[in-house]
């Protein structure tokens, strides 16, 4: 659940992280019919992405895939439930 204050709130940029790289879709309204879908972008880092060693090499774990969704429409004073999945996963 998200709320957006009493200042201007147009939009709301989420960003979650998982192991699957499945493109990620945000369902989201002011009830828990979810009316609204956002779609978003996927993007991750390997230890070649890194500016050397050690960072490069030893001790570098996978970050999983980062998800990033920008949620519009939105109206100010208002609360908003969503639901997180992908294409595949619902």
């Amino acid at each position: 659940m998200l709320t957006c204050g009493a200042l201007l709130c147009s939009a709301f940029y989420a960003r979650f992280v998982f192991l699957l790289a499945d493109p990620p879709i945000v369902h989201y309204g002011t009830d828990s019919s979810l009316r609204l879908t956002a779609k978003g972008i996927t993007t991750t880092y390997k230890s070649s992405d890194m500016c050397g060693t050690p960072a490069s090499s030893q001790g570098f774990f996978s970050p999983g895939y980062i998800h990033d969704v920008l949620l519009t429409d939105l109206s100010p004073s208002s609360q908003y439930f969503y639901s997180y999945g992908s294409s595949k996963v619902g």
